[in-house]
């Protein structure tokens, strides 16, 4: 009989049908297809299927994972990543089928699973769900020597020392661990865009759960999970791979569309052959409903289905909403006559200095003309924990663009930086004093608002010639979901300070500027009230609102 494939397997009542036909021939073939589960993982996830009187669309991507899980039974892949969308059978095949199997091919210490998911409930499903398999009928038929010790939901064991343990991110795994460790979907979506869950549960994953392998040299660490953040757990342990003697992982993505023509294989077997635009499996999620998804999740489609976090825009500030102004900052300052701030935010903390990509440091200048719009001149953004260079820049800087004041987070401004620019002061003969600003006590998503609204009105405006607007554009486009939103800080400060800000001294006289040119009653009392000041003659005696 031919090498059975779960396309092969029949339906429950295909199979019943054949059986009231010919008996002998039905137990003819559950014997093959017995054989075929007890020896192939895919088989084995078509066989429960069979089983249970349930279909299953089957596609190359289950054989796909199912033959990279062999590999990893067999030690043969020891670090692997696997991204993929949601709803793609991946928790039921690696969480709940493949500890069932493994345990049936090599009943002992040596297949000890322990798994880890986002919450200790869905660890624990996964957990009661594998133990459900080893309980079945089914299964004893399968593999008939495995017996079960002890048992609680996430906890469970074989009499031959094969044991299946289960927690959730950040809980407790003391006295716990296998020879193939698996963690599926660690961070929930809703905890993506926060930067304290998501450093809690990559430290977690990096030095509790990878510290529980019951054998260092020979144990597997496996992750599944779809993408929501560039420095998700996936993004962390990509990231880590630079430092000497890290684990280094293969990375297999599985977009739902494919960017580009792919060849998928593994171990010199090919099992698609994806042009540009494919589809994971449109049996499960079609055109219409990629369509649909995407117009539901928007941006955050990009990382969640197509794997590809780096696209994933905020929707929240749009850089396409910026004003560009002609000309270099300091042109721009002396155009309209701006009287700048400076606004500091500094990466003070051990956390954010410390970590694999440290915050940075920024300084910006900003103004307010006398059209009330808010314009960032100029940016200054270095990843240094050295204050004395962040205070040698600000002297520089402040030569150059002469504030009216230099403003700051009041803890990072007074009692770090200050003491270190005062030092700086001295020696250089330039002098200059600080203002803290009020402490911060809202989130970032919340402290974008006021600066949102004036984006949106078209209100904040950058010099077309500046060199760091690319960056500044991309940490818009990205927040609140980029891993930087560093320059984002002095804007914010910026536009919650707007109504003190200082105005500019000079009118507005820039016919090409379209926020002018849809304002120009406006620019016309601005101009001729700026005319009278100056003595010169004017028809009307209109003055400014």
């Amino acid at each position: 009989m031919k090498i059975i494939h779960p396309t092969d397997f029949p339906s429950r009542d295909e199979f019943v049908a054949l059986h009231r036909r010919d008996p002998t021939r039905a137990a003819h073939l559950l014997v093959h297809l017995r054989e075929a589960a007890r020896h192939n993982l895919a088989c084995f996830v078509a066989f429960r299927y069979f089983m249970a009187g349930k279909s299953i669309a089957w596609n190359w991507h289950l054989d796909y994972l199912a033959d990279i899980f062999t590999a990893v039974h067999k030690r043969d892949l020891r670090r692997t990543i696997i991204n993929i969308p949601p709803r793609f059978l991946k928790s039921e095949l690696i969480a709940q089928c493949f500890p069932a199997w493994m345990i049936g091919r090599e009943d002992n210490y040596r297949s000890s699973v322990l798994s880890a998911a986002a919450t200790a409930a869905l660890a624990a499903r996964d957990s009661r769900k594998t133990l459900e398999i080893v309980k079945s009928n089914w299964y004893r038929a399968l593999f008939p020597s495995v017996l079960i010790r002890k048992e609680t939901e996430a906890e469970w064991e074989t009499m031959n020392g094969a044991t299946r343990n289960a927690a959730g991110a950040e809980g407790t795994i003391t006295g716990r661990g296998g020879d193939h460790l698996i963690w599926d979907d660690l961070l929930l979506s809703k905890d993506a865009m926060s930067e304290t869950v998501r450093e809690k549960v990559n430290e977690w994953l990096g030095e509790t759960f990878r510290n529980r392998l019951n054998d260092q040299a020979t144990g597997t660490i496996t992750g599944i999970m779809q993408r929501l953040h560039e420095r998700d757990p996936t993004g962390y342990l990509l990231g880590q791979q630079s430092i000497r003697g890290a684990d280094q992982y293969t990375h297999i993505v599985l977009p739902n569309e494919a960017p580009r023509r792919t060849i998928v294989e593994f171990c010199g077997k090919t099992y698609a052959v994806r042009e540009e635009g494919d589809l994971l499996h449109s049996a499960r999620i079609g055109p219409d409903e990629t369509a649909a998804l995407k117009a539901a999740m928007q941006s955050n489609y990009e990382g969640q289905y197509n794997q590809n976090p780096i696209k994933m825009e905020g929707g929240h500030l749009d850089p396409k909403r910026l004003v560009h102004l002609p000309g270099t900052g300091i042109e721009i300052k002396s155009r309209l006559g701006l009287r700048p701030v400076f606004y500091i935010d500094f990466a003070a903390t051990e956390k954010q200095v410390n970590k694999k990509d440290p915050d940075f440091t920024c300084i910006e200048v900003w103004a307010k003309d006398q059209m009330k719009r808010l314009i960032c001149l100029d940016v200054w953004r270095a990843q240094t924990p050295d204050y004395a260079v962040v205070a040698r820049t600000l002297i520089n800087m402040h030569k150059l663009w002469r504030p009216q004041f230099v403003k700051g987070e009041r803890g990072a401004l007074l009692n770090l930086f200050q003491p270190i620019l005062r030092q700086q002061m001295e020696m250089s003969g330039y002098f200059m004093s600080l203002e803290p600003l009020p402490g911060r006590r809202m989130d970032k998503t919340e402290r974008s608002m006021p600066y949102q609204g004036m984006l949106n009105a078209g209100m904040i405006c950058v010099p077309e010639e500046s060199r760091w607007l690319t960056v500044f554009e991309a940490e818009h486009r990205a927040f609140p979901r980029g891993v930087h939103d560093d320059t984002l800080d002095p804007a914010f400060d910026a536009a919650t300070e707007y109504q003190t800000l200082p105005v500019g001294e000079v009118p507005v006289m820039m016919p090409n500027d379209p926020f002018v040119r849809a304002n120009q009653d406006m620019v016309d009392r601005i101009n001729r009230a700026r005319a009278r000041e100056l003595g010169e003659a004017v028809a009307s005696d209109e003055d400014i609102d």
